[in-house]
């Protein structure tokens, strides 16, 4: 679920399009690759939609390529530690990262002094799901809807706590936009993944918090945690019942993206054998079906349709990183 910043502002024009035809070097390359284990670093806690749409894909790729594609979690300091490492790594293709909105879109926005640059030192690979969030509070919560989570805010300020699962994470920059739109307050309570947050959610250690679509499968039917609000633009078809925060904040929209990095320099026909073989993992059915059923989406693209889109992305987050004002030191 989880959790910035990332694409080259140039991509567009540096990378080839799926059906450009390769030189013969790079072909060759193709062919060999992978000839070793792919090492794939998540800088984030294991669980969630972070995890499970990296595992499909890498399943997936396994099974075609024939070589181990080993999940490495490296978490901590808001994606920076694994991502880093990532970036460090050598750009052979035998080391990947999971990007999410933190660690490309985010981080080189709000933080001071990130240890890398997402720009010059990540090349898009495949994308692989987008899911938006929900407000989750604790049973006990007085508040049962986000008018009333408004109201009681408002009144007292600063008395909600309020989980996230790390400083200028995007659940964290989902509530800055949403005190932003309402002038609420609350106070802010991190942790060092989303299953923290959730697990502290339910047991009442704090009131509200994000966190993925699977929490409406998962928690709320059991009653362990009550939903308020989603995040997407309009309700959606996993809960048709439950409002969306635009329908009371109009224009408030935040979803979160999982997809695989590597470090600049990666073969061009490395990056497009892998796209090719994470957009038929995404084709199957049953890969699908799970995605949908941790509050996921698919979302199989091209190599320069996911350059654009995390373009947008980028350009979306630092809009609204500046106009909350908010800035971290690491």
């Amino acid at each position: 679920m989880h959790e910035t910043s990332l694409p080259r502002r140039d991509l567009l024009g540096g990378l080839l399009g799926l059906g450009a035809a390769l030189a013969p070097l790079p072909a060759l390359a193709q062919d060999a690759y992978p000839a070793r284990p792919v090492r794939i670093i998540i800088p984030w806690p294991p669980g969630s939609l972070t995890d499970m749409s990296t595992r499909l894909a890498a399943d997936q790729l396994q099974a075609e390529m024939r070589q181990p594609f080993v999940i490495d979690y490296r978490p901590g300091g808001n994606g920076m530690i694994g991502t880093e490492a990532a970036a460090r790594a050598a750009a052979d293709g035998y080391t990947l990262a999971l990007g999410t909105a933190e660690t490309i879109c985010i981080n080189p926005t709000l933080f001071r002094n990130v240890p890398y640059n997402a720009a010059r030192d990540f090349t898009p690979v495949a994308s692989l799901a987008v899911q938006p969030l929900v407000l989750l509070a604790n049973p006990g919560f007085a508040a049962n809807d986000l008018p009333a989570l408004i109201a009681r805010a408002k009144a007292e300020p600063g008395a909600v706590r309020f989980g996230s699962w790390g400083e200028g994470s995007s659940a964290h920059l989902a509530m800055e936009m949403l005190k932003a739109a309402t002038g609420i307050d609350v106070l802010h309570v991190t942790y060092r993944g989303s299953p923290q947050v959730v697990s502290d959610l339910a047991a009442g250690v704090i009131d509200i918090a994000f966190a993925g679509q699977w929490a409406m499968q998962e928690l709320v039917p059991s009653g362990r945690v009550k939903a308020l609000a989603v995040t997407a633009p309009q309700r959606v078809a996993l809960a048709p019942s439950l409002p969306a925060v635009a329908e009371t904040v109009p224009g408030y929209a935040v979803s979160l993206w999982y997809g695989l990095m590597a470090p600049t320099g990666t073969p061009e026909a490395v990056i497009q054998k892998l796209n090719a073989g994470v957009q038929r993992a995404l084709a199957v059915p049953e890969v699908r079906q799970r995605l949908e059923g941790a509050g996921g989406s698919a979302m199989p693209l091209s190599v320069p349709a996911f350059a654009a889109f995390l373009e947008a992305e980028t350009a979306r987050w630092q809009a609204a990183i500046r106009s909350s004002g908010v800035q971290l030191s690491i």
